[in-house]
Protein backbone atom coordinates (compact mmCIF):
# COMPACT_ATOMS: atom_id res chain seq x y z
CA UNK A 1 0.00 0.00 0.00
CA UNK A 2 1.08 3.54 -0.74
CA UNK A 3 0.85 6.08 1.64
CA UNK A 4 1.62 9.19 -0.65
CA UNK A 5 -0.91 8.99 -2.64
CA UNK A 6 -2.94 12.12 -0.74
CA UNK A 7 -4.12 14.37 -3.46
CA UNK A 8 -5.51 18.03 -2.59
CA UNK A 9 -8.27 19.62 -4.30
CA UNK A 10 -6.12 22.07 -5.69
CA UNK A 11 -5.46 19.42 -8.51
CA UNK A 12 -8.97 19.86 -10.11
CA UNK A 13 -8.80 23.76 -9.67
CA UNK A 14 -5.79 24.45 -9.72
CA UNK A 15 -3.42 25.35 -13.12
CA UNK A 16 -1.95 21.77 -13.43
CA UNK A 17 -5.36 19.73 -13.63
CA UNK A 18 -6.73 22.16 -15.78
CA UNK A 19 -4.11 22.62 -17.88
CA UNK A 20 -3.76 18.68 -18.63
CA UNK A 21 -7.87 18.90 -19.00
CA UNK A 22 -7.68 21.69 -21.47
CA UNK A 23 -4.58 20.31 -23.53
CA UNK A 24 -5.66 16.39 -23.57
CA UNK A 25 -8.95 16.03 -22.18
CA UNK A 26 -10.42 13.78 -19.41
CA UNK A 27 -8.03 11.39 -20.57
CA UNK A 28 -4.71 12.97 -19.91
CA UNK A 29 -6.58 14.84 -16.58
CA UNK A 30 -7.45 11.33 -15.48
CA UNK A 31 -4.03 9.78 -15.79
CA UNK A 32 -2.03 12.73 -14.37
CA UNK A 33 -4.57 11.57 -11.27
CA UNK A 34 -3.19 8.50 -11.63
CA UNK A 35 -0.16 8.90 -11.48
CA UNK A 36 -0.22 11.32 -8.52
CA UNK A 37 -2.13 8.78 -6.36
CA UNK A 38 -1.36 4.90 -7.48
CA UNK A 39 -0.26 2.32 -5.17
CA UNK A 40 3.38 1.77 -7.02
CA UNK A 41 4.22 5.37 -6.14
CA UNK A 42 7.00 6.37 -3.92
CA UNK A 43 7.34 9.27 -1.68
CA UNK A 44 10.44 10.40 -4.98
CA UNK A 45 7.29 10.37 -7.40
CA UNK A 46 10.17 8.26 -9.47
CA UNK A 47 8.57 4.65 -9.79
CA UNK A 48 7.96 1.24 -11.94
CA UNK A 49 4.35 1.13 -13.66
CA UNK A 50 3.33 -0.56 -16.06
CA UNK A 51 1.09 0.43 -18.45
CA UNK A 52 -1.37 -2.55 -18.59
CA UNK A 53 -1.99 -1.38 -14.97
CA UNK A 54 -3.03 2.09 -15.55
CA UNK A 55 -5.09 -0.08 -17.93
CA UNK A 56 -6.46 -2.53 -15.20
CA UNK A 57 -7.03 0.25 -13.10
CA UNK A 58 -8.15 3.41 -15.17
CA UNK A 59 -10.36 1.70 -17.69
CA UNK A 60 -8.30 3.34 -20.47
CA UNK A 61 -7.12 1.75 -23.16
CA UNK A 62 -3.25 1.85 -24.22
CA UNK A 63 -4.15 4.47 -27.38
CA UNK A 64 -5.67 6.44 -24.44
CA UNK A 65 -2.58 5.98 -22.23
CA UNK A 66 -0.11 6.75 -24.54
CA UNK A 67 -2.04 9.84 -25.67
CA UNK A 68 -2.26 11.13 -21.89
CA UNK A 69 1.54 10.25 -21.43
CA UNK A 70 2.13 12.84 -24.42
CA UNK A 71 0.14 15.61 -22.52
CA UNK A 72 1.76 15.33 -19.04
CA UNK A 73 5.17 15.16 -20.45
CA UNK A 74 4.34 18.25 -22.88
CA UNK A 75 3.22 19.61 -19.70
CA UNK A 76 6.15 18.88 -17.72
CA UNK A 77 4.14 16.96 -15.28
CA UNK A 78 5.59 13.50 -15.63
CA UNK A 79 7.30 11.37 -18.34
CA UNK A 80 6.94 7.86 -18.85
CA UNK A 81 9.99 5.42 -20.11
CA UNK A 82 8.72 2.09 -21.76
CA UNK A 83 11.94 0.60 -22.10
CA UNK A 84 12.07 0.07 -18.48
CA UNK A 85 8.53 1.08 -17.54
CA UNK A 86 9.63 3.57 -15.13
CA UNK A 87 7.61 6.69 -14.87
CA UNK A 88 8.48 10.40 -12.84
CA UNK A 89 6.22 13.05 -11.80
CA UNK A 90 8.46 16.19 -11.42
CA UNK A 91 7.11 17.42 -8.77
CA UNK A 92 5.55 14.73 -6.67
CA UNK A 93 8.71 14.61 -4.20
CA UNK A 94 8.34 17.98 -3.29
CA UNK A 95 4.45 18.54 -2.91
CA UNK A 96 4.15 15.15 -0.59
CA UNK A 97 6.67 16.69 1.63
CA UNK A 98 4.84 19.51 1.91
CA UNK A 99 7.46 22.00 0.45
CA UNK A 100 7.02 25.29 -1.45
CA UNK A 101 8.44 26.68 -4.42
CA UNK A 102 12.31 27.13 -2.62
CA UNK A 103 11.89 25.78 0.03
CA UNK A 104 14.56 22.65 1.42
CA UNK A 105 14.13 19.85 3.51
CA UNK A 106 16.67 20.86 6.84
CA UNK A 107 19.89 18.73 6.37
CA UNK A 108 18.44 17.10 10.07
CA UNK A 109 15.13 16.03 9.27
CA UNK A 110 14.74 12.79 9.49
CA UNK A 111 13.20 12.27 6.00
CA UNK A 112 16.53 13.01 4.32
CA UNK A 113 18.04 9.16 5.42
CA UNK A 114 14.62 7.20 3.67
CA UNK A 115 14.81 9.69 0.40
CA UNK A 116 18.44 8.83 -0.21
CA UNK A 117 17.69 5.17 0.59
CA UNK A 118 14.76 5.19 -2.00
CA UNK A 119 16.87 6.61 -4.52
CA UNK A 120 19.58 4.85 -4.21
CA UNK A 121 17.81 1.95 -4.59
CA UNK A 122 15.88 3.02 -7.51
CA UNK A 123 16.77 0.11 -10.54
CA UNK A 124 18.38 2.01 -13.55
CA UNK A 125 16.44 4.42 -15.40
CA UNK A 126 16.67 7.74 -17.75
CA UNK A 127 15.48 9.96 -15.65
CA UNK A 128 18.30 9.39 -12.34
CA UNK A 129 20.42 12.18 -13.34
CA UNK A 130 17.83 14.57 -14.23
CA UNK A 131 16.07 13.72 -10.70
CA UNK A 132 19.03 14.52 -8.52
CA UNK A 133 19.81 17.67 -10.52
CA UNK A 134 16.61 19.14 -9.75
CA UNK A 135 15.87 18.00 -6.39
CA UNK A 136 19.80 17.53 -4.94
CA UNK A 137 19.51 20.47 -2.88
CA UNK A 138 15.76 20.50 -1.83
CA UNK A 139 15.83 16.55 -0.47
CA UNK A 140 19.75 16.19 0.48
CA UNK A 141 20.49 13.58 -1.87
CA UNK A 142 23.62 12.27 -1.77
CA UNK A 143 26.08 10.88 -4.75
CA UNK A 144 23.89 11.56 -8.15
CA UNK A 145 23.37 8.20 -10.23
CA UNK A 146 23.88 8.30 -14.03
CA UNK A 147 21.13 8.02 -15.98
CA UNK A 148 20.84 4.80 -18.33
CA UNK A 149 19.20 4.65 -21.97
CA UNK A 150 17.43 6.87 -23.46
CA UNK A 151 13.72 7.90 -22.54
CA UNK A 152 11.46 5.20 -25.13
CA UNK A 153 7.82 6.46 -25.27
CA UNK A 154 4.86 3.93 -25.04
CA UNK A 155 4.62 4.87 -28.68
CA UNK A 156 8.26 3.25 -29.23
CA UNK A 157 9.48 6.81 -29.96
CA UNK A 158 13.11 7.15 -28.78
CA UNK A 159 14.58 10.34 -27.18
CA UNK A 160 17.37 11.65 -24.45
CA UNK A 161 15.22 13.10 -21.19
CA UNK A 162 15.43 17.06 -21.09
CA UNK A 163 16.62 17.06 -25.00
CA UNK A 164 14.55 17.13 -28.70
CA UNK A 165 13.21 14.20 -29.76
CA UNK A 166 15.70 12.92 -32.51
CA UNK A 167 12.45 12.90 -35.02
CA UNK A 168 12.82 16.16 -35.04
CA UNK A 169 15.70 16.19 -37.01
CA UNK A 170 16.54 14.11 -39.92
CA UNK A 171 18.91 11.22 -38.57
CA UNK A 172 21.56 8.89 -40.24
CA UNK A 173 20.67 5.56 -41.57
CA UNK A 174 21.46 2.52 -39.12
CA UNK A 175 22.17 4.91 -36.46
CA UNK A 176 19.69 3.30 -33.92
CA UNK A 177 20.85 0.17 -34.55
CA UNK A 178 24.87 1.03 -34.29
CA UNK A 179 23.58 2.68 -30.69
CA UNK A 180 21.60 -0.60 -29.85
CA UNK A 181 24.57 -2.72 -30.80
CA UNK A 182 27.15 -0.54 -28.36
CA UNK A 183 24.39 -0.32 -26.00
CA UNK A 184 23.94 -4.18 -25.87
CA UNK A 185 27.94 -4.56 -25.75
CA UNK A 186 27.97 -2.43 -22.53
CA UNK A 187 25.13 -5.22 -20.54
CA UNK A 188 22.19 -2.73 -20.85
CA UNK A 189 19.20 -4.24 -22.10
CA UNK A 190 17.17 -2.11 -24.63
CA UNK A 191 13.60 -3.44 -26.21
CA UNK A 192 11.95 -2.53 -28.77
CA UNK A 193 8.92 -1.96 -29.73
CA UNK A 194 5.82 -3.90 -28.72
CA UNK A 195 3.99 -5.86 -31.63
CA UNK A 196 1.34 -5.62 -29.52
CA UNK A 197 0.54 -2.47 -29.05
Amino acid sequence: MSYYGVIFPEFWTGTTGRQLRVTGGKDAQLLGLYLATNRHANMLGLYHLLPDDIRHETGMQLRAIARGFDVVAAESFAQFDAATSYVWVRQMARIRLGLKAGESLAPEDKRVVALNRIYHAIEANPFLGEFYDLNRGILRLRGRRESIGLVVGINGHHHMSGLPSPLEAPSKPGTEIRYRDQVQESGVQVRGKDPKR
